[in-house]
């Protein structure tokens, strides 16, 4: 049997050719034809042999195909759940990167619905940096509350805090730390019901570049989740 071209297919509609027989390993890896691919792709990110096809090295083309994979076959919005982010290994949340939660109403999750639209555009903006996740609340309500801040319920009281469970919300997490987190919107927005809270690309990109500047600033230590 003889292989002669190896694709990546995602559930978002994203293919990418990987390996073609005949055809030389930089020519489809760096292919910048395949604009929805280099929307978030690394070039130059493989160590390929200038001239080097896959039939010349077998062991190294198969270690392509499965970095190459690994890379990209993170959906750009990934559904966690309790156990997928519990779970010590995971194929969808690595330690790689920080875990943007998206925690939401089913409403909100859905594919036609703006919030999601713009999140996922946020996702795809922000591949090689940050796991942008989504968290249905109405699933996991108990959950999704733990993720305020420390003794959450007595700050509340003191009205310095704004409601935290009323979503959509976010916060950005290390996968492999489940007492800290930061915040957005901040903790520092007056008290409100935040129903109408005005969620852009724009902002929430701006939170992502800022905790990526130095997130120890925004870490806040949280209730264990």
């Amino acid at each position: 049997m003889v292989i002669t071209k190896v694709m990546l297919y995602r559930k978002d509609g994203l293919k990418s050719t990987i390996i073609q027989l005949g055809k030389l390993l930089h020519s489809t890896i760096e292919d910048e034809s395949q604009h929805q691919l280099h929307a978030f792709h690394h070039p130059h990110r493989y160590k390929i042999d200038k001239g080097q096809h896959c039939e010349d090295d077998h062991g190294r083309c198969t270690d392509l195909i499965v970095s190459f994979t690994r890379d990209h076959g993170r959906l750009p919005v990934t559904e966690i759940t309790m156990a997928t982010f519990h779970a010590k290994t995971s194929s969808i949340i690595t330690n790689e990167f920080p875990v943007l939660i998206a925690m939401g109403h089913p409403n909100n999750l859905t594919e036609t619905s703006s919030f999601f639209k713009m999140l996922t555009n946020v996702a795809y903006a922000t591949y090689n940096a940050v796991q942008v996740t989504s968290l249905n609340v109405d699933q996991y309500e108990y959950w999704a509350g733990q993720f305020v801040p420390k003794d959450y319920g007595v700050q509340a009281a003191r009205k310095e805090y704004p409601s935290l469970y009323v979503y959509p919300r976010f916060v950005m997490v290390n996968w492999c730390n489940h007492r800290q987190a930061a915040f957005y919107p901040s903790l520092n927005i007056p008290r409100s019901p935040r129903k109408d809270y005005n969620f852009t690309q724009k902002k929430l990109l701006r939170f992502i570049h800022n905790y990526l500047e130095d997130s120890k600033v925004m870490m806040v230590e949280t209730e264990h989740y």
